[in-house]
C-alpha cells in the first residue's frame, strides 16, 4: 500500500498540473475567439464608416456642381435683363424714326405750298393734261407701293395688324393728301418760267424723295435687324426653359439619394447598437460560463483525468488543424480584402462608365430624332418617286399595249406580204411556163415558115399576113408579160423598204423601253437604299435599347448587392462578392464589345449629323424660370410683334420645304431642267426692277422739260 500510494502520490501532482494547463489553453482559446469575433465586428463597423465617408465624399462634388449652376443661373438672367433693356432701347429709336417721318410730312407740306407760288408759269392745255395724267399716275404708285411698304413693317413691328381701321384711315388720309398735292402741283404749273429755277426745284424734289427712299430702306434693314433679335431672344428663352427641367430633375435625384444615404445611416446605426447589445451579452455570458466552469472545476477534476491524455491528443490534433485553419483564414481574409477592393474599384469604374454612357445616350438620342426626321423627309420623297413610278409604269404599260398593237398590225401585214410574195411567184412561175411555151411555139412555127415559105408565099400570101399577124400578138403579149413582172419586182422592192422603216421604229421604241426601264431601276435602287438604311437605323436603336436595358439591369443587380451585402454577416457577403466577381468578368468582356460597336455605330452617325457642341452639354442644368406674365404685363406689344414674326418664319419655312422638294423631284426626274424654274424668279424681279427704273425715269424727263 505504501508504495502504490508512493506512486499515486508521484502521479496526481503531475496530472493535476497538466489539467491546469489545460484548462488555462482552453480559457485562452476562447478568449481568443472572442476577441476575434469583436475584431470583426469592429472591422465590419469600421468598414460601413468608411463607405458612407465615401459615399458622402461622393455627394459633396455635386454639391459643389449645384453651386456653380446657381452662379451660372444668375448670370442668365442677367443677360437676359440686359437684353430687355436693349429691346427697349431698339423700340425707342424706331419712335423717334416714326416722329421723324411726321417731320418729314409737315416738311412736304411746306413744298407744297412753295409749289403754289408757281402759278404763273403756264403750259399748253393738252400736253399739260396728258402729262399731268400720266404724273400723277406714276407718282401715286409708286409713293402708294413706299407707303404700304412702310406701313407693313411698321406694323409688324409695333404689334398692329394690316386690318385695322386706323391704319386703314391713316394710310387713306395720307394718299389723299398726296393726291391733292399732286394735283394742285400738276394744276398750277406755270408755263413761262426760267429753266433755273424749274432745274433748282427739281433736284430740290430729287433729293427729298432719294431721302424718304433711303429713310425706308434703313427702317427696313432694322426690320430685319428685330427679327433676327426675336428670334435669338426665342431661342434664349427655350435654352433657359431646358436648363430649369434638367436642373429640377438633378435636385429631385439629389434629394432622392440624401433620402437614401439618410436610411442607410439609420439602418447601420441600429446594427451598431444591436450589435453592441450583443456583444455585452457575450460578455456577460462568458462571464457567467467562466463562473460556472470555475465552481465544476474541483468537482469534475475527477471525472476528467481519464480523458486527460486522449483530451491532449485530440487538442493536438485541433492545434495543428486550428494551425493550418488560421492560415487559411489568414490568406482567405487578406484574399477578400483584395477582392473587396478591387469590387469597390469596378463599381467605381462602372458608375463612371455608366454616367458617360448616359450622356453619350442622350446625345443618341437626339442624333436618332434628327436622322428620323430626315428619314421622313426621305419618305414623303420616296412616296412622291413612288408616285413618279407608278405614272412612268402606267406609261409604259401604255407603250407596251401600242407596241402589241404595232407588232399585231405588223404581224398581219408580214403575212399579208407573204402571201403576196407567193402569188407573185406563182405568177412568175406561170409566166415563165408561158414564156417557156411560146417560145417553142415561136421556134416550131419559126421551122415550119422556114420549110413552109417559100411554098406558101408562092401559092397564098393571104395566109402568110395572118402569121404575121399572129407574130405580132404574141410579141406583145411577151411585152405585157415582162412590164408586169418589172412592176411586180418593184412592188416587192417597195414592201422590203416598208418592211426596213417598221423595223428602224421597233428598233427605236425598244431602246425608249431601255431607258424606261434604266430609270425605272435607278428609282427602284434608291427607294431600296432609302429602305436599308431605315433598317440600319432601326438596329441601331434596337442594339442601343438593348445596351441600355443590360446596363440597368446590371445597375440594379449591384445595388440589390450592395443592399444584401449590408444586410449579411460578413462571412456570407465576402463568398458572394467572390462567386459574383467571377461571374461578372464576362460580362464585363461583352460590355466592353457592346461599347466598341456603339461607337462605331456613332461614328456612323457623326458622318451624317453633327454632333451637338459640349457647351450645350455640359453644366448648364439649371435654368431661370421663365416669365411668361410679368412679360406680356410690361409690353404686350412685343408679343403681338413676336406672334407675327411666328407666323413669318413657319411660311418662310413651309415654302422652303416646297422648294427643297420640287428641286430634289427636277434633280432625279429631268436633271437637264434644273435651272428652269429658277430662271422664272429672275424674271420677275427684273420686270418689277424695269417697272420703277421706267417711272423713274419718266419723272426725271418731264421734269427735265
Amino acid at each position: 500500500m505504501s508504495l502504490f500510494s508512493k506512486k499515486e502520490q508521484k502521479k496526481l501532482p503531475t496530472q493535476y498540473l497538466e489539467f491546469d494547463s489545460l484548462a488555462v489553453k482552453k480559457y485562452n482559446y476562447d478568449s481568443k475567439k472572442a476577441n476575434d469575433q469583436s475584431i470583426k465586428q469592429e472591422q465590419y463597423i469600421n468598414d460601413l464608416r468608411k463607405a458612407y465617408d465615401q459615399q458622402r465624399v461622393e455627394i459633396e462634388p455635386i454639391f459643389s456642381k449645384i453651386e456653380i449652376l446657381q452662379v451660372e443661373r444668375k448670370q442668365l438672367m442677367d443677360e437676359v435683363e440686359q437684353y430687355k433693356m436693349s429691346q427697349m432701347e431698339i423700340l425707342k429709336k424706331y419712335e423717334i424714326e416714326y416722329q421723324e417721318k411726321e417731320k418729314l410730312n409737315k416738311e412736304c407740306q411746306k413744298y407744297k405750298q412753295q409749289i403754289l407760288a408757281l402759278q404763273k408759269m403756264q403750259m399748253p392745255q393738252e400736253f399739260q393734261e396728258k402729262k399731268c395724267q400720266e404724273l400723277k399716275e406714276s407718282l401715286f404708285n409708286t409713293i402708294k407701293d413706299i407707303m404700304n411698304d412702310f406701313l407693313e413693317n411698321y406694323n409688324d413691328l409695333v404689334g398692329y395688324d394690316n386690318d385695322d381701321q386706323e391704319s386703314k384711315t391713316l394710310f387713306h388720309d395720307l394718299l389723299q393728301q398726296i393726291d391733292d398735292s399732286i394735283l394742285m402741283f400738276v394744276e398750277n404749273l406755270p408755263a413761262q418760267s426760267s429753266r433755273q429755277y424749274q432745274s433748282e426745284e427739281v433736284q430740290h424734289l430729287k433729293d427729298q424723295i432719294e431721302k424718304t427712299l433711303q429713310i425706308v430702306s434703313n427702317l427696313q434693314s432694322e426690320n430685319q435687324d428685330l427679327v433676327m433679335s426675336l428670334e435669338s431672344e426665342k431661342q434664349l428663352k427655350d435654352k433657359i426653359n431646358n436648363q430649369k427641367n434638367t436642373q429640377q430633375q438633378l435636385v429631385s435625384q439629389l434629394q432622392n439619394q440624401i433620402e437614401q444615404l439618410n436610411n442607410e445611416k439609420k439602418i447601420i446605426d441600429q446594427l451598431l447598437q444591436e450589435i453592441q447589445y450583443k456583444y455585452q451579452e457575450l460578455q456577460k455570458e462568458f462571464q457567467n460560463v467562466n463562473q460556472i466552469k470555475e465552481n465544476e472545476k474541483e468537482m469534475l477534476k475527477g471525472e476528467y483525468i481519464v480523458l486527460v491524455n486522449e483530451l491532449q491528443k485530440e487538442i493536438q490534433k485541433v492545434q495543428q488543424e486550428n494551425s493550418k485553419i488560421q492560415q487559411q483564414i489568414e490568406e482567405k481574409s487578406l484574399e477578400l480584402s483584395k477582392q473587396t477592393e478591387l469590387f469597390n474599384n469596378k463599381l467605381r469604374d462602372l458608375e463612371t462608365k455608366l454616367n458617360h454612357e448616359e450622356l453619350k445616350q442622350e446625345q443618341k438620342c437626339k442624333e436618332l430624332l434628327r436622322n428620323e426626321r430626315e428619314l421622313n423627309q426621305y419618305k414623303s420623297e420616296a412616296t412622291q418617286l413612288f408616285q413618279k413610278n407608278n405614272l412612268l409604269q402606267q406609261q409604259l404599260d401604255s407603250l407596251k399595249e401600242k407596241r402589241k398593237q404595232e407588232k399585231e398590225i405588223f404581224d398581219d401585214q408580214k403575212e399579208k406580204l407573204k402571201l403576196m410574195k407567193s402569188q407573185l411567184q406563182q405568177q412568175e412561175s406561170e409566166y415563165q411556163a408561158k414564156i417557156t411555151q411560146l417560145e417553142e411555139q415561136i421556134l416550131l412555127l419559126q421551122q415550119k415558115t422556114e420549110s413552109t415559105v417559100s411554098s406558101e408565099i408562092s401559092l397564098n400570101p393571104e395566109i402568110v399576113m395572118e402569121k404575121e399577124l399572129q407574130m405580132s400578138k404574141l410579141e406583145q403579149a411577151i411585152q405585157e408579160l415582162t412590164q408586169k413582172n418589172s412592176e411586180l419586182k418593184q412592188k416587192i422592192v417597195e414592201n422590203k423598204i416598208q418592211i426596213n422603216d417598221l423595223n428602224h421604229d421597233l428598233e427605236q421604241q425598244k431602246i425608249t423601253n431601255h431607258q424606261h426601264l434604266d430609270k425605272r431601276a435607278i428609282a427602284l435602287s434608291e427607294l431600296n437604299r432609302l429602305e436599308q438604311q431605315n433598317q440600319q437605323l432601326k438596329q441601331k436603336l434596337n442594339d442601343l435599347n438593348s445596351i441600355n436595358k443590360q446596363l440597368q439591369i446590371e445597375n440594379q443587380q449591384i445595388s440589390q448587392m450592395i443592399k444584401h451585402s449590408k444586410q449579411q454577416p460578413v462571412t456570407n457577403m465576402q463568398k458572394q462578392v467572390m462567386n459574383q466577381s467571377i461571374q461578372k468578368t464576362p460580362m464585363a468582356e461583352a460590355n466592353n464589345l457592346d461599347l466598341s460597336m456603339i461607337s462605331d455605330s456613332e461614328s456612323q452617325i457623326s458622318k451624317n449629323s453633327k454632333t451637338p457642341s459640349i457647351l450645350t452639354k455640359g453644366l448648364n442644368y439649371f435654368k431661370p424660370k421663365a416669365q411668361p406674365i410679368q412679360f406680356q404685363q410690361e409690353n404686350s406689344d412685343m408679343k403681338i410683334a413676336v406672334t407675327m414674326i411666328h407666323k413669318q418664319t413657319e411660311d418662310l419655312k413651309q415654302n422652303l420645304e416646297q422648294l427643297y422638294k420640287c428641286f430634289l423631284s427636277t434633280v432625279i426626274l429631268t436633271q437637264s431642267n434644273e435651272d428652269a424654274k429658277f430662271l422664272k424668279f429672275e424674271r420677275e424681279i427684273n420686270e418689277c426692277l424695269k417697272k420703277t427704273q421706267d417711272l423713274n425715269d419718266n419723272i426725271e424727263d418731264f421734269l427735265i422739260q
